[in-house]
């Protein structure tokens, strides 16, 4: 990280440049993560089925078994409908509730399970895509105080070098920055990942997803394992 004037405005701009990416071994780690989560719902589809129904189901109802996850009522019924048809008519009820499309409090694409399944999808054809992300939280400070105006901070996610935030100094003022405490940098998925993921932090979305599934999911459709 480094400080530089803005030469048009004679601002401070605050630069980072990222030395090292993220090591390639994180993009397969994340990928596993998504995968098992999704087989682990697909699993709890199936053993929902054998729990209702018992383990002598035909072939064609255990091979298409599965956890839909669907934006679209008209789809679901057609294609997500069927998955479930020998669970218990209450976890059949409670995963479509469960659906996106039935979100209001939210947008469909910040819906936990529709982000697992994009995710889960994309990552069978490529790796997820990372950047290096501008932190949220750090303080910069001005020698002396009173020739700086405001910082404008910028959080845009990069893989190179970008220009992290901007000290305004009114013109003819003489400011030297300085940092309180170094800003740290989390990884952000990138321009290559599905576009509801994009600039979005990887632990910040993998958390998102895994307490969803593990406190909202999961344990109200366990009952009926029994």
């Amino acid at each position: 990280m480094w400080t530089e004037p803005d030469i048009q405005s004679g601002d401070k701009l605050v630069w980072a440049e990222v030395l090292k990416p993220p090591p390639i071994i994180l993009a397969p780690i994340v990928g596993d993560f998504l995968h098992n989560l999704r087989s682990a719902l697909d699993n709890l589809a199936y053993e929902l089925a054998v729990a209702h129904k018992g383990s002598k189901m035909s072939k064609s109802i255990a091979d298409h078994s599965g956890f839909p996850i669907f934006t679209d009522k008209v789809r679901f019924d057609k294609h997500g409908g069927p998955k479930i048809r020998c669970v218990h008519p209450d976890a059949r009820t409670f995963i479509e509730r469960l659906q996106p499309y039935n979100r209001r409090d939210i947008p469909v694409t910040a819906d936990a399970l529709w982000q697992l399944s994009v995710l889960s999808n994309s990552d069978k054809h490529q790796l997820p895509h990372f950047a290096v992300a501008a932190p949220h939280q750090f303080t910069i400070l001005s020698t002396p105080p009173s020739d700086a105006r405001g910082v404008e901070f910028f959080t845009e996610p990069f893989e190179d070098r970008a220009v992290i935030a901007r000290l305004v100094i009114p013109l003819g003022a003489h400011a030297e920055v300085s940092m309180q405490r170094p800003p740290t940098f989390g990884i952000a998925f990138g321009e290559r990942s599905p576009d509801i993921v994009q600039t979005f932090g990887v632990l910040r979305i993998l958390t998102h997803i895994q307490r969803y599934v593990t406190e909202r999911v999961v344990p109200p459709l366990v009952k009926d394992l029994a």
